[in-house]
């Protein structure tokens, strides 16, 4: 047996020779944990491994914060830790990170500084793949006025709730509601907090109406046997529930297998029990089942090994036997017009002939938008500034001419909408829209409703570099569009112009007024000095000058306060030495609001700010000349 001294020895030697050289090794070697949990989707516990910034050592460990807050919702944060790692490892910026910058920036309401980045991106790596393609639609806005300006009677549902809800969907039969929220059961595998975000998983709850006071258990919750995922996406004319949950019983993370199911009572064993829909697979995600009226085609979203994204939608075909048991047949990805590189969702029939959708990867207003897209005419419209907005906007569903939708804040909270849009509405903004014939005018460019750029210098600094890496390919990027040249570049390619120019390759920034005045935000003259420049040099083309104000206020105040906007940028053009025939000033007021910030709604000052734009639009004098005469 030992003695206590040489035992003593023993754990002295053990210490100074074993683990102090340990410990030094571990302290010098840098953090990695926030990406390992970032792969498992544990967002929050990537943001607690650091108490600072300045513990960060590595580029991955940047991207993983920065991830980290992004699905969080944490736009603004999200956007300084990339801005910091640019500025740390400027050769470690990938594409992704790029992707990601442009997506946040657009939920920030920088358009015009995610158009650049996604102009990089589409001339390198992701030039063949449709991310905001329809950047270049003409017909964009035009195809949701009318949506915009008939929809009506938009509320929140108001179920008795303390918790944040989202995802209503309404049983045909007893028209009762089944809405998710965030709350706590006492039992079950329900119990549990997501990692993701530290909130309780979403709970599946029954109402009578809208209005309902009685908050009732629904029958999907009577058995306890979900796991921590599960979501209700449709409920058929037969009362049959279809419901995404997790393939796993026990998940360590909060990475999800999702597959579809559908849940029906058995009158044999008298109870509710699970069908699988034959789309069920371990090697990728199924979830949103949703059928048409007639339960002839299904909608559903699976990231499977055709698909062009994230997340695709997918229409097939269905069957019931006599005893009622489902066949899928004959599955379809909607291809490019409606799927992305990126991720959508949720989709539902409106009519047999149209159906609304959730997508992250087109042009929108900011994160996820609703879009309508029409099968037989394969034209999709986007649901309208009366529906979107930067926020994320999801889970749409159309009950009797009434849109419900959920709508996600940037506080990461959820809550529920309702908005009347006739059908007919929809199924117009999905027409094909033919161009005018040659023997009309030419209409001058539709108004590109777009915020101004603000770039961070060590975000511009990347792009610097991703210009000296590819220069060609950069160039090809920028020369997309004329607002995206830097300024002495734009006035060098006026100082080229020949009569072979064309009108519509000159686009300029949106103009920004200080609130309740005329004049225009200091750092946007220059802007205006390169507009002078341009109709100086080709005397022919003329600028409509098309001003807006927010929705403060009286609407009548509004009006004479855009036509005085639109009168100063007029007569500072005209005093840099422009014709004023080449001059239209219109002042449109409040109309033409291009976010949620109607009147009565709570919004930002930097919400209001979007909406008092001076939007400049090129075109040929003789388009509006007889209108000044």
């Amino acid at each position: 047996m030992l003695k206590p001294e040489y035992i003593f020895l023993w754990i002295l030697f053990h210490l100074f020779a074993v683990e102090l050289p340990k410990n030094l090794a571990n302290r010098s070697k840098p953090k990695t944990p926030a990406s390992e949990q970032v792969q498992h989707m544990r967002y929050q516990k990537a943001l607690s491994v650091y108490h600072s910034l300045n513990e960060v050592k590595l580029a991955t460990e940047y991207r993983a914060i920065a991830t980290a807050l992004f699905k969080l919702n944490q736009n603004d944060s999200a956007m300084v830790v990339f801005e910091k790692m640019a500025q740390k490892f400027p050769n470690s910026i990938q594409n992704k990170d790029l992707l990601d910058l442009a997506i946040i920036s657009r939920k920030l309401g920088k358009q015009q500084y995610s158009d650049s980045l996604i102009a990089v991106l589409k001339s390198g790596e992701y030039s063949n793949s449709n991310i905001f393609d329809d950047v270049a639609d003409k017909n964009f806005h035009n195809r949701f006025e009318k949506i915009d300006s008939a929809a009506t009677n938009r509320k929140e549902f108001t179920f008795k709730s303390k918790f944040d809800h989202y995802g209503a969907v309404q049983d045909p039969l007893s028209k009762t509601w089944f809405y998710h929220a965030k709350d706590s059961i006492y039992d079950g595998l329900l119990n549990g907090i997501s990692s993701t975000d530290k909130k309780f998983y979403a709970q599946i709850y029954k109402a009578k109406n809208w209005n309902d006071s009685l908050i009732l258990n629904g029958p999907m919750l009577q058995d306890k046997v979900f796991n921590k995922y599960v979501e209700l996406s449709h409920i058929d004319s037969f009362g049959n529930y279809y419901i995404s949950m997790n393939n796993r019983l026990v998940n360590d993370s909060d990475k999800f297998l999702l597959q579809t199911y559908r849940y029906f009572y058995d009158t044999k064993r008298s109870k509710y029990v699970f069908e699988g829909l034959g789309l069920e697979q371990y090697a990728y995600n199924v979830s949103s089942f949703s059928l048409n009226a007639s339960r002839t085609k299904g909608l559903f979203c699976s990231d499977q090994t055709d698909a062009l994204g994230k997340s695709d939608i997918w229409i097939c075909d269905v069957s019931f036997n006599k005893d009622g048991e489902i066949t899928i047949s004959n599955q379809t990805n909607l291809g490019p017009k409606v799927n992305t590189i990126l991720t959508e969702a949720d989709p539902t029939f409106i009519t047999d002939e149209i159906i609304a959708f959730s997508s992250e990867g087109r042009l929108g207003f900011g994160g996820f938008d609703i879009y309508f897209y029409n099968l037989t005419t394969s034209e999709v419209a986007n649901a309208g500034s009366v529906v979107n907005s930067t926020n994320d906007e999801y889970f749409p569903k159309y009950y009797n001419n009434t849109l419900t939708y959920s709508v996600t804040n940037k506080f990461n909270n959820n809550t529920i909408y309702s908005l009347d849009i006739p059908s007919d509405l929809i199924y117009q903004a999905t027409q094909t829209i033919v161009p005018p014939s040659t023997e009309e005018v030419e209409s001058p460019p539709p108004v590109e409703t777009v915020a101004i750029a603000t770039t961070t210098q060590a975000i511009q600094t990347t792009l610097d570099n991703v210009k000296k890496e590819s220069v060609n390919k950069y160039d090809y990027a920028r020369n997309l569009s004329f607002v995206l040249l830097s300024d002495s570049e734009r006035i060098e390619a006026i100082n080229k112009l020949d009569s072979t120019a064309n009108y519509k390759d000159f686009k300029f920034m949106t103009l920004f007024h200080i609130d309740n005045e005329f004049v225009i935000e200091k750092e946007f003259e220059k802007e205006l000095e390169i507009m002078a420049a341009l109709l100086k040099k080709r005397p022919d083309w003329g600028m409509e000058i098309r001003s807006y104000t927010d929705s403060r206020g009286p609407s009548v105040k509004n009006q004479k306060l855009s036509q005085s906007r639109a009168n100063y940028v007029a007569q500072y053009l005209s005093q840099k030495g422009v014709n004023p025939k080449q001059i239209l000033p219109v002042g449109f007021g409040e109309s033409r609001i291009i976010n949620h910030c109607a009147d009565g709604v709570p919004c930002t000052e930097d919400e209001h700010r979007q909406n008092r734009r001076t939007e400049l639009i090129v075109t040929p004098v003789f388009f509006w000349s007889n209108q000044k005469k």
